[in-house]
């Protein structure tokens, strides 16, 4: 039967870092897996995760070698047996307020006679790679129970309900908590009242011997809680990670096209500028490519023309008058003079641009009065 590392990890003290899921999507979950989390939770209380799409999300993340949470939508048995029966390695009770209520959690997750969980099927001995006796026999040990600590009277009595055995983790709700204390809901506050609060979650996880965790923003958030001694990380959550890097990539392709014209986006679709190759934004995607004419690498803003990349010295030039291509000048002419590359597909040929003022030359001169 797998053992539960990370739960022993959390319980010592050792930093690791998970994200909560809320999508309601396996391929997400199993991308989450891929990216090297040692934990994902998902998400039963604020996303709208059926059961069954729970199960299959737990499936997936167990079997690549992440252990699967499950944040139930209340501290209830009911809850509680159904995350566990489905596969779940460790529940996330939320809103826990009472070392009585700690103690119910803790038995709806322990096999009779440490607990009151009823004994019954699932994907039990699937999920723990090992047959339904010895998880019944083992599961006490190895499932991880962790509860919330999210308002003002929790943080108050946080050592008595902390104390409660069975508890691995004390979790804190950064926006719950944040309303609570009548701060702005989010996930770093800055606030002193906030900072005196989380503290006060991680002397007593520490003083009981169990991990503490709580949701942060950012890497570098992660890396602050991580060194004052919280266990159990979690990156916000998958939805927050896909937008914010959505985002950031629209961000810096937009900076680059408005770099290029001026501050406008003046001939739109027809013009395009690589990034820089070292963007301001640290771990922000950068596209890199080459020079259509000399092959070399566009390491500062080019110039774009259907679907190849100059450099300045680089642009073509007006077969009539030399002048050079610019983005900010209407009218060139390329028509009728494009030719096939198998690297670029049909482009412009460079030996036939015309300028503005020798397009009606070019069209007389090439292709006639009546092109």
């Amino acid at each position: 039967m797998k053992e539960n590392l990370v739960k022993q990890k959390i319980r010592r003290g050792e930093p690791t870092i998970g994200t909560w899921l809320s999508l309601a999507s396996v391929i997400a979950s199993e991308r989450m897996a891929l990216a090297g989390f040692d934990w994902l939770t998902v998400d039963l209380e604020h996303s709208p995760t059926n059961w069954e799409t729970a199960m299959a999300m737990c499936a997936v993340i167990g079997a690549h070698g992440v252990a699967p949470w499950v944040r139930i939508p209340s501290s209830s048995d009911e809850n509680i047996k159904r995350a566990l029966d489905l596969g779940a390695m460790g529940i996330v009770a939320p809103m826990v307020t009472s070392p009585e209520q700690a103690r119910a959690v803790v038995a709806s997750c322990k096999y009779p006679p440490d607990g009151v969980r009823s004994l019954a099927g699932g994907r039990n001995d699937a999920a723990w790679d090992t047959d339904s006796p010895t998880y019944f026999k083992r599961a006490n040990d190895e499932i991880f129970v962790c509860v919330q600590i999210e308002n003002v009277y929790s943080v108050e009595h946080a050592e008595e309900i902390l104390a409660v055995p069975g508890i691995d983790c004390a979790f804190v709700g950064p926006q719950d908590l944040t309303g609570a204390l009548g701060l702005p809901p989010m996930l770093d506050s800055p606030d002193p009242r906030y900072d005196e609060a989380v503290a006060k979650v991680l002397a007593a996880a520490q003083k009981n011997g169990i991990g503490a965790g709580l949701m942060v923003a950012s890497p570098g958030a992660a890396r602050k809680r991580h060194e004052q001694g919280f266990s159990m990380i979690s990156l916000a959550a998958e939805v927050r990670i896909l937008s914010v890097a959505a985002g950031q990539a629209v961000k810096e392709i937009m900076a680059g096209r408005q770099a290029i014209v001026g501050g406008s986006l003046a001939m739109p679709g027809h013009a395009w500028p690589c990034l820089p190759r070292q963007p301001s934004t640290p771990g922000a995607t950068v596209l890199i490519d080459v020079c259509a004419v000399c092959g070399e690498e566009v390491l500062e803003v080019g110039i774009g023309i259907g679907s190849m990349l100059f450099h300045r010295a680089c642009l073509p030039r007006c077969r009539f008058c030399q002048q050079p291509y610019t983005v900010d000048e209407a009218g060139w002419d390329f028509r009728g003079t494009v030719a096939w590359s198998d690297e670029w597909g049909y482009v412009p040929t460079l030996e036939s641009a015309a300028c503005p003022t020798c397009t009606d030359d070019a069209e007389r001169r090439d292709y006639g009065a009546g092109w």
